[in-house]
């Protein structure tokens, strides 16, 4: 038996269960980390990044864009349980919190943090959140729920 997990959206009854939940989220952190480790690995031979530039690096990318769908899918599985209309709030949701995820890449600029940070260095790890966030967004509002 499975679980439904959601109440309706606009347009009828969107539900999810566990089994959906966790083959999109699957799907989600796969999709996002491929794409992440291509980029990266287009960006590093590109714009010359050295190997001092940690962010960049593939452990760092596949490490962190892991992380940050996880905690996506978590954030969607309890939107899902708890609101009207689900997939609408998560997309929000998920676009402020893409946003506010800039401010880490920007605290690198400002700080120096690693040596090598320069501008289009930062805008290339930016874009990798980004990457991730519009695969996500895509991945679960597409694949982790169904209308009943």
């Amino acid at each position: 038996m499975q679980t439904v997990m959601s109440s309706s959206d606009s347009v009828g009854r969107r539900v999810t269960t566990w089994q959906r939940l966790v083959a999109a989220g699957a799907a989600a952190v796969i999709a996002s980390a491929v794409a992440n480790l291509a980029v990266a690995a287009v960006l590093c031979s590109v714009l010359d990044v050295p190997a001092g530039f940690a962010p960049l690096q593939a452990i760092s990318v596949l490490s962190l864009t892991i992380v940050g769908v996880i905690a996506a899918v978590l954030v969607f599985a309890a939107i899902c349980r708890l609101s009207v209309r689900p997939v609408r709030l998560f997309t929000i949701v998920a676009s402020v919190a893409l946003v506010v995820s800039w401010v880490a890449p920007l605290a690198v600029y400002f700080a120096n943090t690693f040596p090598g940070t320069n501008a289009s260095r930062v805008v290339g790890l930016m874009s990798l959140h980004a990457i991730a966030g519009v695969v996500t967004i895509a991945v679960l509002r597409t694949y982790g729920t169904a209308v009943r």
